[in-house]
């Protein structure tokens, strides 16, 4: 489980990138300075926390599946940006209302990278033992301030075609939202599972989808005769 939440978190922070690639260098230099204040004002919550309590964090059924609805509202947003991006890029005529919304959707950032941000500061203060939260968390402040406006500008050159990006972020959103529900599942199944195989349902489906191919054939050669 540990290790689908790291993947999600590494899918929510290359969207977060791709989205940011498409700002303007300032708007990528102002979202950095946001996630390093927040970063470096974060410490003293991420001090009362240890790996212990984050472990039971992620084993909690109820607090992922919180987590899994705001991942999920995220998610939402960040396609509808990217379908408003793919209208108004198209040419094609948009209300002012849609452009408004594009406009507001273009300068929200996501609220599930801080998260992430959280995520790496309680990381990083239990792997340096001895030195000040404070400290650490000020150095790993400075670190995120060059690091998202820089990797945002490397994202950009590695997929130049805004196109491109707004189709690979609108993807990426789509397999994070079903991440987001098998971290939910943690392991449990709603169903046991049974060694028998119950031969008569599996042939009363088997018989369907032969049906199924068999009618379809027969419309098929029954279209191409007409032509």
């Amino acid at each position: 489980m540990e290790t689908a939440i790291i993947i999600l978190m590494l899918l929510v922070a290359t969207g977060f990138l791709l989205k940011l690639a498409c700002a303007r260098p300032l708007v990528m230099v102002a979202v950095g300075v946001v996630c390093a204040l927040f970063v470096g004002l974060a410490w003293p919550w991420a001090a009362d926390r240890s790996r212990a309590q984050i472990a039971d964090w992620l084993s909690r059924p109820d607090l992922m599946r919180d987590t899994s609805v705001l991942l999920c509202l995220d998610v939402a947003v960040s396609m509808a940006y990217c379908i408003m991006a793919a209208s108004l890029r198209s040419g094609s005529k948009v209300k002012k209302s849609t452009l408004a919304a594009y406009r507001l959707l273009r300068l929200y950032p996501g609220l599930t990278v801080f998260m992430v941000l959280f995520f790496l500061l309680v990381a990083a203060i239990f792997s340096f033992p001895g030195c000040e939260f404070s400290t650490v968390a000020w150095i790993l402040a400075a670190v995120v301030a060059v690091a998202v406006p820089a990797l945002s500008l490397g994202m950009r050159w590695l997929v130049p075609e805004k196109e491109l990006r707004l189709e690979i972020m609108f993807l990426l959103n789509m397999f994070i939202a079903m991440l987001a529900v098998v971290t939910t599942v943690n392991g449990t199944t709603a169903v046991a599972g049974v060694e028998s195989v119950e031969w008569l349902p599996l042939a009363g489906v088997l018989l369907i989808v032969a049906a199924g191919a068999f009618c379809g054939y027969l419309l098929k050669r029954r279209k191409m005769n007409k032509n």
